[in-house]
This record gives structure tokens, C-alpha cells and sequence, in this order.
């Protein structure tokens, strides 16, 4: 699976979410692609060059470097408190060359700016209302059936065509 552009991964708790973004990172990292994450839980390991909890150092990092896979976990929590953060990094992280991962629980917790700003789509097992929502938001066909997914399913749409569904914990 090739990704390009920004991604938004949304789903349950326990869904799959952090499990699929640990092994894009661990992949990109082996590429030679630089990784840094901004988490609530940084005891968690990721498979990066730099892990933090705090928004400024996180975004400090993240314009001191380019062509990096820049990943937000509790997108939700963050963007709230940091919109104006999460909308910079969305609309101008790519002028740096970085691909950038927003990972929530709900869609509707992040900023609509920011979630059209993201080329990509991995959609959890989420409510119908957030189906809905984001498949007017990526202009996507196919996307309602993520209310009924499995643990470790989800609908992987990668900017064009229809979403295909996957499963992480195979």
C-alpha cells in the first residue's frame, strides 16, 4: 500500500488505529524517512526519531525538518486545544515535504480544514453520523459500511477509487 499525501485515521478505541500507524511508521522508518510523533502517551514505543507530548516542541521539530512522516496521536485532544497548530501543519506541512497521519476517535473531532486537507482516509469501525460525514468530506462512495466493521478492520481509501477494506491485525 502506497501512501501519499496526509492521512486521517479514525475509529473506536481498540479498533486498530495506533497498530496500523505504528507499522506505516516502522516502514517509513526503515526507508530512511525520518519519524516524529506527537502522543499523550509517550511511555508507548513508537517507531521514531523523536516522540513527544508537548505541541511546541513538537511543532518546533517538526519546521526544523523536512520530508518527515509527522504523526498526531489524539488528534482529537490536540486539535481541539491546537487548532491553529494542527490547521498549520495540515495547510503548510506539505510545503516542507511531510506527510503528515492525524489519528482520532471521532471524526467530528477534528477541524473540517483539517480533514480535507488529508488526501487519505483509514476508517475504523466509527458511528454511521461519522461515516457520513467524512464521505462527503472525501467525496467517497463505499464508506458507510464502516459502522458495521470487525476490531482491526477498516476502509483504507488512498485518495481516488473506492475504499478498500483491510485488516491490521493480520
Amino acid at each position: 500500500m502506497k501512501v501519499s499525501g496526509h492521512s486521517l485515521i479514525v475509529g473506536v478505541t481498540m479498533a486498530g488505529k495506533t497498530t496500523l500507524v505504528k507499522r506505516l511508521a516502522g516502514h517509513f522508518s526503515n526507508a530512511g524517512t525520518p519519524v516524529i510523533v506527537l502522543t499523550a502517551f509517550k511511555h508507548d514505543p513508537w517507531p521514531a526519531d523523536f516522540v513527544t507530548d508537548d505541541p511546541d516542541e513538537f511543532m518546533r521539530v517538526v519546521f526544523n525538518h523536512t520530508r518527515c512522516l509527522v504523526i498526531v496521536d489524539e488528534a482529537g485532544e490536540y486539535a481541539g486545544q491546537y487548532d491553529k497548530t494542527m490547521m498549520t501543519l495540515a495547510t503548510r506541512g506539505r510545503h516542507n515535504g511531510h506527510l503528515c497521519m492525524f489519528i482520532a476517535q471521532r471524526a467530528n473531532m477534528i477541524n473540517r480544514n483539517i480533514r480535507v486537507n488529508c488526501r487519505n482516509l483509514f476508517l475504523f469501525r466509527s458511528s454511521k453520523q461519522d461515516c457520513e460525514l467524512l464521505a462527503n468530506d472525501f467525496v467517497a462512495d463505499g464508506l458507510e459500511g464502516g459502522s458495521k466493521l470487525n476490531d482491526g478492520e477498516c476502509l483504507a481509501f488512498l485518495g481516488n477509487g473506492d475504499p478498500v477494506k483491510i485488516n491490521v491485525f493480520d
